[in-house]
């Protein structure tokens, strides 16, 4: 049982782990370029430790995943803690930094990467236990502060959800609606997509009360919409989420 319980740990690592490093890279290009012209031109602000506005730590928590990729994947318990502290230390870092706080990749990297941590330290016992439980709760709460975030009334009469994406994105649908419907239709669906996003936000927040199996098809559906119907660079904040999910079906096997 406890061979077995090290071969599924072994595992959900590495898919977690491959998944975060997916998100956390998938807008390596620009990225790579704003940390270039940040390190020639520093934002200068007092208000701020200097730590905190230091372009070289901004670059290497950047880069300081790809050691902590490095030691989840080694096997030993000792260079797993390692490595999930690694990537946990570059999200919070990210979190705080001038040049990369604006960024919900490193907050939901962060929420995850801790589930990642977990999963390095538990006891074999744990695993099928506590493991998808605890993915589903990190996901829900990340859906949940993204629900309430939009709860106010700019969000429920679609008026953000109308400028940012009827009235701003080129890409299709949006252009072709534009083309083809009224400006008060426009409105209206702005309106109703805005609540729809919001009501399922709120679902899946609902993540620890429902089965493990439904939980991940829903949450992995509604990140595959999200992206698809905003834009391809929102899955460098969605990745993770997905990863750990798909990680965790790995721990059912361990129930009892």
């Amino acid at each position: 049982m406890i061979a077995d319980a090290e071969a599924l740990r072994r595992r959900a690592l590495r898919v977690a782990t491959a998944g975060w490093l997916v998100g956390w890279y998938w807008k390596i290009l620009p990225n790579a370029g704003h940390l270039r012209e940040a390190a020639a031109w520093p934002i200068d602000l007092d208000t701020l430790p200097a730590l905190l506005r230091a372009p070289w730590l901004a670059i290497v928590a950047y880069a300081l995943p790809l050691a902590g990729a490095g030691a989840l994947f080694a096997g030993a318990r000792r260079a797993r803690l390692a490595g999930a502290a690694l990537l946990a230390l570059a999200a919070a870092i990210g979190c705080v930094h001038v040049e990369l706080f604006n960024d919900a990749t490193f907050v939901t990297s962060f929420w995850t990467a801790l589930w990642i941590a977990w999963l390095a330290a538990a006891s074999a016992d744990e695993l099928g236990r506590h493991g998808p439980l605890l993915a589903r709760c990190v996901v829900a709460f990340v859906f949940f502060g993204g629900a309430v975030g939009k709860l106010s009334g700019s969000y429920w009469s679609g008026e953000v959800f109308y400028h940012l994406y009827f009235e701003q994105k080129g890409n299709w649908p949006y252009s072709a609606l534009r083309a083809a419907a009224a400006d008060t239709t426009l409105h209206t669906l702005a309106r109703w997509f805005s609540r729809f996003v919001i009501g399922g936000e709120l679902a899946l927040s609902l993540g620890p009360l429902l089965p493990h199996r439904l939980y991940v098809w829903m949450a992995c559906a509604a990140i595959a919409f999200m992206v698809l119907s905003s834009t391809l660079f929102l899955f460098s904040v969605l990745a993770s989420l997905a990863a750990v999910l798909v990680a965790s079906t790995w721990l059912t096997r361990l129930r009892a």
